[in-house]
């Protein structure tokens, strides 16, 4: 586990959070607004009407490669598009920040007084609506809009269903899709998020902790339910343990076998008959006791 936190904090760019002492004083910061366009029609009239230019966002993963792009739109005429490729490892949420990023760097330095910009995630939107937040991307957004705002432009947000069948929505996904496939340049973003450290960290400490339970010489009662740590894993942090259930996992209770070897009971046998030995193993598969009890109680 160690070697492998060691090449990636080596190797990789961590998406750190904005230090709260660089940004902009409270009085100064603003949050984004952005509106719904619920319909295709709707935002196909916007495109044609609502601003001088509009740009298209999108962000795409695709066997497990990640793309972003914006497209930029007078009228039907696609008048600029740009691909843009992340690293593997980068989420899609990433993506289409880093779309939302370079759309306002886009209409901040272009000649357009009134542009608007359409995204199909939500949440990426949100993120960028919020004025406390300190994600590097949304931050950087916001820098552009402030930009385009001192150049006396006006930068608008929408955000359109994905997939909307537009043909102008369907040029930007399809330039992110290029990103993705064709694209062999070295990726634009290399940030690695926060989510991709934690889901590594625990990879490495899962496969350290099955390694030690496969090597260890105890807990031989457990393995006869859960053979690796991993397994045990993907049932128990699904299941409320209780007491019980780590007695019976263990064999750590109140069973024959566990009692008489720590002479606490002089005879291991179990209840159900002489010379048959009472393990956890006995009780759960084959004590005739047991079964025809829980047989009972399910007939009742």
């Amino acid at each position: 586990m160690s070697s492998t936190l060691y090449h990636l904090s080596m190797e990789q760019t961590w998406s750190s959070l904005v230090n709260y002492l660089i940004l902009p004083h409270p009085s100064g910061q603003f949050g984004v607004e952005f509106s719904c366009l619920e319909e295709d029609e709707e935002a196909a009239r916007f495109a044609t009407a609502a601003a001088d230019l509009v740009i298209y966002t999108d962000g795409c993963c695709i066997q497990g490669k990640v793309g972003a792009a914006f497209c930029v739109m007078r009228d039907a005429a696609q008048l600029h598009g740009k691909k843009l490729k992340l690293s593997n490892f980068c989420t899609v949420y990433q993506a289409e920040l880093l779309a939302l990023s370079e759309a306002t760097g886009y209409a901040a330095s272009g000649s357009a007084q009134l542009c608007g910009i359409l995204s199909d995630s939500r949440s990426a939107l949100q993120t960028v609506a919020n004025s406390d937040t300190v994600h590097p991307l949304a931050v950087r957004v916001k820098e552009n809009v402030m930009k385009a705002r001192e150049n006396g432009k006006n930068v608008s947000f929408y955000w359109v269903k994905a997939y909307a069948g537009t043909e102008r929505n369907e040029r930007a996904d399809q330039l992110a899709k290029n990103a993705v496939l064709k694209s062999k340049r070295q990726p634009e973003y290399e940030e690695c998020p926060i989510s991709f450290f934690k889901r590594q960290l625990g990879l490495g400490t899962l496969d350290e902790w099955n390694r030690r339970y496969i090597q260890c010489t105890t807990a031989s009662t457990t393995r006869k339910f859960f053979p690796d740590a991993i397994s045990a894993y993907r049932v128990l942090r699904n299941v409320e343990v209780d007491a019980v259930l780590v007695q019976l996992f263990t064999g750590h209770g109140g069973f024959s076998e566990y009692l008489h070897r720590y002479l606490h009971k002089e005879d291991l046998s179990c209840f159900c008959g002489p010379g048959v030995d009472q393990t956890v193993v006995h009780l759960v598969a084959h004590c005739p006791a047991f079964h025809n009890s829980v047989w009972t109680s399910n007939a009742g």
